[in-house]
Formats: C-alpha cells, structure tokens, sequence
C-alpha cells in the first residue's frame, strides 16, 4: 500500500476541528485531551486513473472501500477481471515515439530515454577549469532547450543509442541508431535549404553528432569521416554573430577537435581551414586562438604538399637558383611556378608560423602550462593534472607534429634536388634554417603519450598495457588521432608506439564499434 501522505500528529478534538498548532486548544482552555490516534493505523486510500495506468491495469481498481462478499455468480467475473491486468502486463509495450527529449513515464525508461543517460554519463565531460568548460559540456543545457529541433534530436539519438549498443551489443539499439541516423540526415537536408536555418546552433551541432555517429560506427578508422566536408561548410557559413551566440565559443572549440584536426590527420587540408571572420578576429581567446594556429598548419602543410608533388615529378624542369628560366621551359610550361621566390615564399612562411606556434605556447594560460610542467621540468611537486585539458591540448599538439614532419620532409626533397639559395633568396639555407625540429616533434610525442599514460593506461613490466581503472570512454575517443599521430611517425620511439598501439586496441573494444551484432 501507497502511503499518501504525512500524517496529522494532533489529536482527536484538534483534528476534527482544523485546530494548529496540534493541542494548544486543548491546553489553553484547560480541557482535558481526548487522546492521540494510533501512528501505526494504516489509511487506505482511492487510486487515482493515472497512478492506474502508469502500472499497466486496464481497469480502474478502488482502493478504500469496505469489501464486499461476492454475489453468487459473480466469482467467474472477477476472476476474469483479474486476469486481465496481468494480461495487460505480459503484452509488449508499443513502440516509443520521442516527442521531446523529456523522459516518459511507465513501468520502464524507454531504450532512448537510457541511451541518452548513458552517453552523457560516459561522453559528457564538464571541469570546471578547461577550455569549454570540457568535451560537450553544455550539451544536456542545449538538448533541453533545442531537443525538439528535429536535425539535433535524430542526431543525438543515433549517437546515444550506437553508444550504448557498443557497450551492450542489445541488437534493437543498433536498429534505433540507424533509423535515427537517417532521420538526421533527411532533417538536415531540408534545414539546409534555408539560409536562416542552416546557421543555427543546433544544426551546427547536429552536424558535429553526425561525425561522432561515424566515428563510433568504426566505419572511419584509416580514412577522412565522410560528414567532415559538409560540417567544414556549415563552419564557413557561421559569421559573428553565430560566434556570439550562447553555444557559439563551444561549439567551435568541438569543431577545432572533430573538424580541423581529423583534416589535417588525414592529409585533407583543404578542410581544416576557418572563416575569415574568425582569422581576422580581433583579439581572439585562447580557444579561438587554437583554431587560427591550426587553421595556418593546414594552409602551411597543403603548400608545402602541392610544391612536393611538383619538385618530386621527373616530368617538371626547375630552375637553379642564380640562372633564369630558359624559353623551351617557358613555352611547354604554361604556368611556370617552380622558381626561387615561390619556394623562399613557402620557407618564410614556415618560419613565420613556427614563431606563431612559439608565441601561442608562452601565451596560454598558466593552467595549461602547468600539464606538462613535470614533463618538461622534471619537477612534479604540486602538479595536479587536468584530464580534459590535457586530451585538448594533446590533439592540438598532433597538429603541430604533423606540420614540422612536411616541413623536414620539405627540406629534405629541397637537398635531395640541390635546390638551395644564396643570401639574395634567403638569409640562411633550407636546412640551417629549420635546426631543431626533430627535437621539437620527439617533445611533442613526448607529451602526447604523458596524456596517455595518464589518462588511458600504461605499459607494464612485460610491456603489455594495461588499462586504468578509472579511465573515460570519452578520452579514449578524443585521443584517437594524437596516438595515430605517434604511430604514423618516425620519430617515435618503439615504447611509445607500443603504449599507442595497446591504447588503441583498447579504445576500439570499448567505445568504437564495428556495427555488428556480436553472438
């Protein structure tokens, strides 16, 4: 039975008569009290239609009546009517239909609805010092205030319910993460048609759901996500005033981490670059900041690429540096781009964007400073770690690895070809001009696999890794790309690629799926 309430603790006369404080009647007039009722009686009471149907009876039962004997004849009926909210029970309940992103009500919480709990609780990471206060940390405030929008509720379910199959291996889960996966694609198609629609928040972030989707499908491993070109336009689309928006600065920082830096792992450049109204911001924050720096590497790393291609030809005349280009060149070469001062063009701007980097590194906050102060101090006392700023700066460093691996690989086809220039081109040579930036990449690995070590897992005495105990289905996903990072390079020691390797393994069997139903 129910208890419906708190019960009176006056007594009879003080009941019967409304009277409180309980007894003040009783004592101020003298009179003697009647007495107290029994705190152990059990009062029954009448079960509303709602509280009825929330149990799954189909019939309303009433509770509180004196029960009556049975009329001859009638005990066929109410065995009937027994039966029947257990057959009520034992029916499959309907198939659910999400209408706001509140949870329903009933016997059991919908897969959805659990779905949702369980990616937020397992992919939602909030600290309260961090760069966007953490990894989709205002995403339960934007889901209460734009779930009905029908791009960004598809897309969340589709995640949240492909999250927990991975997890669960529950085979209707996989069926809900498809059909809302195409549910959000069919409502993004038709948001983009309109221009006012297609630079809101929330199809901004349902486009940034849709990457995570096919990240954690397993279906992306070794290539460019195929949602990364129309997101990278959406961005282009976003002006000031979308920056300024309540989930502006959070969402761009999402999309420095799920945009930018999966372009530039996957050598697609062209997709890793900004709005102009974000490289020429004025005075931008650290986040913004971030952006802009990568937003120079994936401009940087494709010049650099286009002028390999074209130096490593056999079929492609270049000039020496102190001789002009002859007239049969000039007349098979339509576009004669291969000369000195395209080249020196190229090297300053590597120079300038190292001191760019350099400038961005002294000018981030102490908080981010001290992640790595152990690392590079060799002094821990009073270090306190940040378990997402780290993964955030982790993934930015990736980027920096990358850019100053084309620039030696530049600068080693630059020897290779004798290309070298005078002090008329270039105040030092190629190779003079870049010391250094193998020690700076082995510091940057160096870093990348701290995060690792501390977040994911370590190597053990057999050099098998071990997982931590305490580690996050949301920083082995954010980490993906700085450990392919480190696996990809030549500059990695066989330790490092080692801890990377098991940390993968590890990341692919918890969070990433292979969309299949496992036996």
């Amino acid at each position: 039975m129910v208890f419906p309430g708190k019960r009176s603790t006056g007594c009879h006369v003080c009941r019967k008569r409304k009277i409180k404080p309980e007894c003040q009647h009783c004592i101020s007039r003298g009179m003697q009290c009647p007495g107290y009722p029994d705190p152990l009686t059990f009062r029954e009471y009448r079960m509303t239609r709602a509280a009825a149907r929330d149990r799954g009876q189909s019939k309303l039962m009433i509770v509180g009546r004196e029960k009556e004997q049975p009329e001859p004849g009638a005990a066929g009926a109410e065995s009937a009517s027994a039966r029947e909210p257990q057959r009520a029970l034992s029916e499959p309940p309907p198939s659910p239909t999400i209408s706001s992103p509140k949870p329903r009500t009933g016997p059991a919480l919908s897969l959805e609805w659990q779905a949702v709990c369980y990616f937020t609780h397992h992919h939602v990471l909030k600290v309260h010092k961090s760069p966007c206060r953490g990894f989709l940390a205002f995403f339960p405030e934007l889901y209460k205030e734009k779930g009905d929008d029908l791009c960004l509720k598809h897309a969340v379910l589709s995640v949240a319910s492909l999250s927990l199959f991975n997890a669960s291996q529950v085979g209707q889960l996989y069926v809900n993460a498809r059909r809302h996966y195409g549910s959000a694609i069919k409502s993004l198609y038709n948001a983009l048609k309109s221009n006012e629609t297609a630079v809101t928040d929330e199809v901004f972030a349902a486009s940034l759901f849709l990457n995570v989707f096919t990240d954690l499908s397993g279906e992306t491993s070794h290539g460019l996500n195929p949602h990364i070109p129309g997101t990278h336009s959406l961005l282009q689309l976003r002006d000031k005033s979308q920056l300024n928006t309540k989930y502006g600065r959070e969402l761009f920082g999402w999309a420095i981490l799920q945009v930018q830096t999966q372009a530039i792992a996957n050598n697609e450049f062209r997709y890793g670059t900004l709005p102009e109204c974000i490289r020429k911001m004025y005075k931008p924050d650290n986040i913004y900041r971030a952006g802009i720096i990568i937003d120079m590497v994936a401009q940087q790393c494709y010049s650099i690429s286009e002028m390999r291609a074209t130096l490593s030809n056999p079929q492609t005349p270049y000039p020496s540096p102190s001789s002009s280009p002859p007239s049969s060149v000039l007349s098979t070469v339509p576009t004669y781009t291969i000369t000195c001062g395209i080249i020196h063009r190229l090297l300053s701007q590597a120079h300038c964007l190292i001191d760019e980097i350099d400038t961005w590194h002294e000018a981030v906050p102490n908080h981010w400073k001290v992640q790595y102060h152990d690392l590079l101090t060799n002094d821990a006392t009073g270090v306190k770690r940040d378990e997402w700023t780290t993964c955030f700066l982790a993934t930015i460093l990736s980027t920096q690895v990358i850019f100053y691996t084309h620039l030696i690989d530049f600068c080693d086809l630059l020897t290779e070809k004798e290309i070298s220039f005078d002090h008329n081109h270039c105040f030092e040579g190629p190779i003079d001009l870049f010391t250094g930036l193998e020690g700076r990449i082995q510091v940057l690995l160096q870093m990348i696999c701290s995060t690792v070590s501390f977040l994911l897992g370590k190597l053990d005495e057999d050099g098998k890794f071990q997982a931590s105990s305490n580690a996050k289905l949301v920083n082995g996903y954010v980490l993906r790309l700085p450990m392919r990072t480190v696996l990809g390079s030549r500059f990695a020691s066989a330790e490092q690629v080692k801890l990377c390797e098991g940390a993968l393994d590890y990341v692919g069997e918890t969070v990433i799926g292979n969309g299949l139903i496992q036996e």
